[in-house]
């Protein structure tokens, strides 16, 4: 078996930093909300967010409240197809029954009270690789809930941009286009727009001062008018204002 260890936060965290592992690890998000950063990437993550990074890939968490995960490493990915690549970090959302999260703790109880080599434990991380299996095969794999992605991640630098229209665009019916992509990407259209804003933002606000930026000009090019509305925004999803954000990257 390639399962070498399973475990839990041992307390909820605020933030936990970078570091890398020289082994896959699945992390499945049981609490809180907030950004996780793989690689050169950020990933934000809700409750059900399954996270798989590859070996020694740098990746850290942050919450502007706090968060609560369990997690296992293992040294390989079997079952996967060969579309997918090992080497990126996989993404997707656990369903609506905790099918997964159900069996990690199930694993967890079982890794605690056993030994290394228990067949059943065995057992459990083969079904929790057809179940990541089946998620790598569906995921991304709508292309209206695609198309809707790549409308928002060209058009959310546009105040005016509308989600219900959006929505309307796609043929279907608004409740059931926002269903499918809930399904898919964990997040509402607005939740995930907001994300991508607020991701972009951190980006600017950290080059604020060679690139001769204001707040308020940093709000304009992530799709906010209101200077006052982009700092409520930023705090409520980041826990500080931006201006406190730019500082605190000056000092870093």
């Amino acid at each position: 078996m390639s399962l070498y260890m399973v475990n839990t936060s041992p307390y909820f965290y605020m933030q936990y930093g970078l570091h890398t592992h020289e082994c896959y690890e699945l992390i499945l998000n049981l609490e809180g909300e907030g950004i996780a950063m793989i690689g050169n990437s950020d990933y934000p993550f809700c409750p059900g967010s399954v996270h798989i990074i590859p070996p020694n890939t740098p990746h850290s968490k942050t919450s502007k409240n706090q968060f609560l995960d369990i997690y296992f490493h293992t040294d390989t990915l079997p079952l996967l197809p060969p579309s997918i690549n090992k080497n990126e970090p996989i993404v997707f959302q656990d369903d609506n029954e905790k099918t997964l999260e159900t069996l990690m703790k199930m694993m967890l109880n079982r890794y605690l009270h056993s030994n290394k080599h228990d067949p059943v434990l065995e057992s459990m991380y083969e079904l929790a690789m057809q179940i990541i299996r089946e998620n790598c095969i569906k995921r991304h794999k709508d292309p209206d809930v695609e198309s809707l992605i790549q409308q928002l991640a060209h058009t959310f630098q546009d105040p005016e941009i509308s989600i219900s229209d959006l929505l309307a665009g796609t043929g279907f019916q608004k409740d059931h286009i926002r269903r499918k992509f809930i399904a898919e990407t964990g997040m509402t259209p607005n939740q995930y727009l907001t994300s991508l804003r607020i991701t972009h933002a951190k980006q600017y606000l950290k080059k604020r001062k060679e690139m001769n930026l204001s707040i308020t000009d940093i709000g304009a090019l992530c799709g906010y008018y209101d200077p006052h509305y982009f700092a409520r925004i930023f705090k409520q999803e980041t826990g500080i204002t931006p201006s406190k954000y730019a500082a605190e990257h000056r000092k870093a």
